[in-house]
Parts: C-alpha cells; sequence; structure tokens
C-alpha cells in the first residue's frame, strides 16, 4: 500500500482523513517516492560523487540526534544515501527535529549539502538550519523537486572539531520532511581559463554572409506584426553573396529559412522575433534580429522563437558563423537553486519526429546551462537525442545517446562570436564543433565531439534535414521566473555567415615550437610501471603513433624525462583524448629544479582533443633530472598517457 496526499491545494482538505489512519499506516509501510517530473536524472551511485576529503553524516551514524519519533524508509533505491532515510508527516503538525554534527578536521570553508527523495508529498518548505562560525544561517527547501542529488545549502566557514551542525525541522512543514544525509565538501574552484586554445577554419566558399542592416527585410506576419517570419532583400554592408533569397534560400543543399514563435496560444505581447537597432553597448547604427520571450502564458508549458532552416537536401555537413549577445536579464536566472532543465541555443534535426512517415528521428541540442543552487555560472550541454516519432513533445521518450558538457563559464553582457560545424556520421565519424571568440578575448573550442549525430538504427540517413541555427526556447517554470523578477529572456544576434564546411584538423605536430621539447609514451624518455595498454583509436586526437591507458588504475605510473639543455623558464602541456569515461582527477606531478609541484587534470574534457592542455610554467636546471609523471592511485576511471611537451618562455 502506499499513502498518497494530494497535491498542496487538496493537502488541507484531506488532512482529517490522513490523521484517521496515519499511525495505524506508518507501522508498516514507508512513504511513497514518486518522482516530480523537473527533478534532474537521478544519480547512478551517490558515493560516485563524493570528493576524496568530504564528510558525509547519514542518517544512521551516532553523530545524528532525534527529537520526537522518526519513521524509516527504503523506497526507491538509488535515490538515497546509505541503507534507508528517516521521515515525519509535517503536515499533521508534526515538530520533530533532526541535528547533523560533523566532526571537522581543519577550520575552514565548507559547502554544505543535503540529500532526500522527492515526490508530490513531500513539503515544500522545510526549514534547515546551518550553524557555522559565524552563526546560524536558515533556508527554506522544497523536497518536492530536485531529490536524488547534493542539494546545496551554501558555503560556510566551520571551526574544527563539533561546534557546527545542519539540523531539520519539522515543524511548519505543509507535507511529509524527508532527512537523509548531510554532506561537508571543500569547494572546488573554478576551472582555471586555460587561455587560447588550437581552432580550425571555415572551407569555402562562402555560401551567404549577411548582418541585419538596412538592405535586409524582416517580413512579417499579418496576423501577429511583432514577428517577423523570414527575411528577404540584400544586406550592402558585406559583399556578396549578401542576398537573403538568391544566396542563401538559393543554395542547392538548403531548403527554406523561416522565423517561428511559439508559446501557446500566445502572441507578440509574449514572445516577438525583429530587426532593431543594436541597443548593446557601443552598437550605435548597427542593425541585429532580437528574439524576446516574455512571459509563456495561457495552458503554454513552454515558449520558444528560432529560425528554421527546413526541408534541406543532402545536407550532411554545414560550417555556420554568427554572433551572439546573452542580454543581462538572462542572469536573473541565477537567483534560482533550481538548474535550468534546457535553454537551447539552436537545434539539429536528422529525420524530424513533426515530418511525415518519420522512422527514426534523431536531434541534437546545444543548451544554456547551470547547476543546482543560487549563483551558479552558466555552462554549455550538447546532446545526440533519438525522439518519439510524432510531434509531441514528449521528454519522457527522448533517449540521449550522448552528451557533453563543457567548464567554461558563458558570459552574458558581452558579444559571443560562435563558429559551429556539424558532419552527419556514426560514433566514429559524426562530428559537432563549436568554438566561441567574447569580444575581446581569445577564440577557443568549447566542444569537439567525435559521435553518432544521426539515429544509430538509421540505415540510410538523409542528413540535416531541419535545423534550427538560432534559437530561444525553454520552460514555462523558467521564463515566468525571469519576468517574476523583473526582466525577460532576450538574446541578439548578428553577422550571419554559412560555409559548407570545416577545414581538415591541424597535426598536434603542427602546434611545437621549433625549441619545444616533447617526449612521447614511446619515447625512451618515458618509463612507466605497472600494466599499462595501447591504444591508437581516434586518429589525429593524439600524438604520435598511439597512447597507453590504464582503467581504475592501483598506482601504475608513467615518468616522463626531458633532456634540457638550457635551464629556464619552461610552460608545460600534456595532451589526452578526453571522454566522459576518464577520471576528472588525474594527478600529474612535476619535479623541477628540486621542487614538487602536482596538478589535477580533468580527462574528461573533450575541449583537448587535438589540443595541449597547460599544466603551468615551471624553472627546470639543465640535464635530465627532472621530470613530469602520471599516476592513477586513486583515480576512478580511464586514466591517458600519451605525450609532455616543454615550450621555453
Amino acid at each position: 500500500m502506499q499513502i498518497k496526499t494530494g497535491e498542496k491545494q487538496h493537502k488541507q482538505v484531506g488532512r482529517l482523513i490522513v490523521l484517521a489512519f496515519i499511525s495505524f499506516l506508518l507501522l508498516w509501510v514507508a512513504i511513497p517516492a514518486k518522482t516530480w517530473a523537473d527533478d534532474p536524472l537521478p544519480d547512478a551511485a551517490l558515493r560516485d560523487v563524493l570528493g576524496e576529503n568530504d564528510i558525509v553524516v547519514d542518517n544512521t551514524d551516532t553523530a545524528v540526534t532525534r527529537t520526537g519519533t522518526w519513521s524509516t524508509g527504503t523506497s526507491n533505491p538509488g535515490k538515497y544515501f546509505g541503507s534507508n532515510y528517516e521521515f515525519v508527516n509535517g503536515g499533521t503538525g508534526q515538530v520533530q527535529t533532526i541535528k547533523y554534527t560533523p566532526s571537522i578536521p581543519q577550520t575552514g570553508v565548507y559547502e554544505v549539502f543535503m540529500v532526500f527523495s522527492s515526490s508530490s508529498n513531500r513539503a515544500d518548505n522545510v526549514t534547515v538550519q546551518v550553524s557555522h562560525q559565524g552563526g546560524v544561517a536558515t533556508q527554506t527547501v522544497n523536497q518536492e523537486k530536485n531529490g536524488a542529488v547534493w542539494y546545496p545549502l551554501g558555503q560556510y566557514t566551520f571551526t574544527a572539531g563539533s561546534s557546527g551542525y545542519v539540523q531539520i525541522n519539522v515543524s511548519g512543514a505543509n507535507g511529509y520532511v524527508i532527512a537523509d544525509a548531510i554532506r561537508f565538501a571543500v569547494p572546488v574552484p573554478d576551472p582555471v581559463d586555460p587561455g587560447p586554445l588550437a581552432v580550425n577554419e571555415p572551407l569555402g566558399p562562402v555560401i551567404f554572409r549577411s548582418g541585419f542592416e538596412a538592405g535586409s527585410v524582416g517580413v512579417t506576419d499579418p496576423s501577429d506584426t511583432g514577428t517577423i517570419t523570414r527575411i528577404t532583400g540584400t544586406d550592402t554592408s558585406v559583399s556578396a553573396p549578401n542576398d537573403w533569397t538568391t544566396h542563401l534560400n538559393g543554395y542547392s543543399k538548403f531548403g527554406d529559412l523561416v522565423f517561428e514563435g511559439h508559446s501557446g496560444g500566445d502572441t507578440s505581447t509574449s514572445r516577438f522575433a525583429k530587426i532593431v537597432s543594436d541597443p548593446t553597448p557601443g552598437g550605435s547604427g548597427n542593425k541585429v534580429l532580437q528574439y524576446w520571450l516574455g512571459n509563456s502564458g495561457g495552458s503554454a508549458d513552454r515558449g520558444r522563437v528560432q529560425a528554421l532552416l527546413k526541408n534541406n537536401t543532402n545536407l550532411t555537413e554545414v560550417f555556420y558563423k554568427y554572433r551572439m549577445y546573452l542580454h543581462p536579464d538572462i542572469e536573473l536566472v541565477k537567483q534560482s537553486v533550481d538548474p535550468n532543465g534546457w535553454f537551447t541555443l539552436a537545434e539539429f534535426w536528422n529525420q524530424p519526429s513533426w515530418t511525415s512517415g518519420a522512422q527514426y528521428p534523431f536531434r541534437m541540442s546545444l543548451n544554456l546551462t547551470k547547476d543546482l543552487g543560487v549563483g551558479k555560472p552558466f555552462k554549455l550541454r550538447i546532446s545526440g537525442q533519438t525522439t518519439p516519432t510524432s510531434s509531441e513533445d514528449d521528454t519522457t521518450q527522448f533517449v540521449t545517446i550522448w552528451e557533453e558538457r563543457n567548464d567554461w563559464n558563458v558570459p552574458t553582457g558581452v558579444w559571443l562570436n560562435m563558429e559551429v560545424y556539424y558532419k552527419q556520421g556514426d560514433g566514429n565519424s559524426g562530428r559537432f564543433y563549436l568554438a566561441i571568440t567574447p569580444d575581446g578575448g581569445e577564440k577557443r573550442v568549447v566542444f569537439d565531439v567525435t559521435n553518432w549525430t544521426y539515429h544509430p538504427q538509421n540505415p540510410a540517413p538523409e542528413g540535416l534535414t531541419h535545423f534550427h541555427p538560432l534559437k530561444l526556447y525553454t520552460s514555462r517554470s523558467l521564463t515566468n521566473f525571469v519576468k517574476d523578477h523583473g526582466g525577460a529572456l532576450q538574446i541578439f544576434w548578428d553577422d550571419l555567415e554559412f560555409w559548407p564546411s570545416m577545414a581538415p584538423d591541424a597535426a598536434l605536430r603542427n602546434a611545437v615550437g621549433p625549441n619545444d621539447i616533447v617526449v612521447d609514451n614511446t619515447s625512451t624518455g618515458a618509463v612507466k610501471t605497472g600494466v599499462w595498454s595501447t591504444g591508437n583509436s581516434n586518429p589525429g586526437k593524439f600524438y604520435g603513433s598511439d597512447y597507453n591507458f590504464v582503467n581504475n588504475g592501483t598506482g601504475q605510473t608513467a615518468t616522463y624525462s626531458p633532456v634540457i639543455s638550457t635551464a629556464g623558464m619552461y610552460r608545460v602541456y600534456a595532451t589526452f583524448i578526453g571522454s566522459s569515461n576518464r577520471s576528472n582527477s588525474v594527478p600529474y606531478t612535476i619535479f623541477h629544479n628540486g621542487v614538487t609541484s602536482t596538478v589535477s587534470v580533468n580527462q574528461r574534457i573533450t575541449s583537448y582533443h587535438k589540443m595541449w592542455y597547460p599544466l603551468g610554467d615551471y624553472y627546470f636546471s639543465s640535464g635530465t633530472g627532472n621530470y613530469v609523471q602520471i599516476n592513477s592511485a586513486g583515480t576512478s576511471g580511464y586514466v591517458m598517457a600519451d605525450a609532455i611537451r616543454l615550450e621555453p618562455l
């Protein structure tokens, strides 16, 4: 049997019924954990996300004290930490508390998390107190959602010992309160900016180029005059090919470029796309395309404004450039603790689900994301998914084939020069590439993914039949959250260019300077201990003839000893093939001039395919007494050992 309470509006009505039966039922049943639709995907093993020095106090530990009676539950394994969790129905006026008291090894800043299984019958107003060096911080946690993950409670300074604690209070809660585990972790800083990276260039001749200057005319829909449906004319501020009809739609592989806005039955009062004067700093006299999504009302559960290049023929690859400006109003999203489930900037369809006769629909989505927690930075995610063979947006039927996330913090309020490449192919030949250059900054590769770009079961993929090169698409809840905080979701676009392809990859050897010192895994200066395997898959993404690897290592080492002819400062680099199954904390120890330094490298980063990853600048004495060592001890996942490079400064 399961206890089911209604949504909050029905809780008061059902309270008397619940009071009549609750004592009997709690003797033999754990409360249900019906997953809330907006929950992030549950962590397969919560223990896997723990850092080496994290402190976890579980509800079963002796460091936990309680007032009143708590019940024990084990429903939905994998969504709680340890062997069980505890719960109380706060909706019946209970006043129990549960306190977690960690043993802090040394005074310092710790990030505090809690974990709970979520459901629609949980309280959305659970009071949680964090007692720390500076006092007691109190916050309200909504346990209806964001379950089965480490939910952030903030960063606080704790004194060494057991003076700090986290306490969950049931009093005043309007549903079930879950008490599971509390985690104290040393905060992990954002990745250090690695500097400029090797990039690719488009392969011509250019198909079409245009800003949105006076010669570009937005054609409006008579029934929705605030939103353009297409653009015609010629942007005379740039040279040909610059005609929206003759050159863009006239390209043999392109179909028709149209603009669409969807938000239920809403019109341009809620969203629009139109050509406007550039309102950004320094934009006087320039024309840009504006997308605006201010509200998702009525029955709409989402909203979108998008360009659609549809009915393409044999478009198996394409490279395009554009400029994008994320309006500072988007920063309001960071005030929400919730992760933004999707905020799509571009979408690529190989046989779309909404077209007649679709059997193998597949899409790739480029999304702006934010992790769980207030103030978390924006990141980017690209994913490949099979989709249902219908026009329904039933996301429960979407199957993610692959997904890549990037650690680069995406800025708002600055123009970003975007370069995108799509190539149809399977797990070994399909490709998605994205490079970004912020105005005033340097170009870097954000994604360079080799994977399926069409449905794996499709025997005859037809290329990129439809795609949205410029898109603003997100949920009603996110749109209205920004609206309720005084803003609107806005993106500006400019300087659009399309090219047939991308230039071939530059070899890693091309990035080596004439005086650089390279020690490859096959060099005599590379000595390995323990058993390493040899690989040569993904040609062009490693240095030399092959690389070495070990899975879930137990202390294998690879030591690279360069011959230094001239003592001095050198910048040290490593190369590896990044993937999601790699270790995210591979220790590289650099012995330089009698001193040892260790750098932890996240080898899951895919942006460093065919690139040199910087390990820092060090002074090396002459001779052979210096080295760089990779150690697999304590790692989880694959550890890659390829080449080490020293660049004299």
